[in-house]
């Protein structure tokens, strides 16, 4: 006897479609120059963001779509088959704001989130941390 540990329905097809329309077609143009010079896929994040695929699993009330994290598995497998420099930048947002649902402070969330949500870059570079070294961001 097989067990399923998840289900994708139908908002998760939809948000499967959408993200492969927008990583096939806003994405996958800029692939190859984005590992040839190293570059920051500055287009492709924008194509994200402006699709509201960047940050999926932000809850509504910190300003994100509120959807689970299947669905935002589906958005990272969609992106990361044309580009997974592009998944990985949004995917480290999206990882950023992890712990800090699970666990974070409300302070922390209404804080840091609502960046995350928006799209504004290096939201996670800001967190504080109670490390400071040569490693650790300012």
């Amino acid at each position: 006897m097989s067990t399923r540990l998840f289900r994708r329905d139908e908002d998760h097809e939809e948000i499967r479609g959408l993200a492969r329309e927008v990583a096939l077609g806003r994405v996958a143009p800029h692939a190859a120059r984005v590992d040839e010079e190293h570059a920051f896929p500055v287009e492709s994040v924008q194509a994200l963001v402006e699709s509201d695929l960047h940050a999926v699993g932000i809850p509504e009330a910190y300003g994100g779509p509120g959807a689970d994290l299947l669905a935002s598995v589906v958005v990272a497998e969609e992106v990361a088959r044309v580009c997974t420099t592009t998944q990985q930048v949004v995917g480290a947002n999206e990882l950023f704001a992890w712990p800090l649902l699970l666990g974070g402070s409300e302070d922390l969330k209404t804080q840091y989130l609502p960046r995350v949500a928006s799209g504004r870059p290096s939201a996670r570079s800001r967190c504080p941390s109670r490390r400071r070294g040569p490693t650790s961001p300012p």
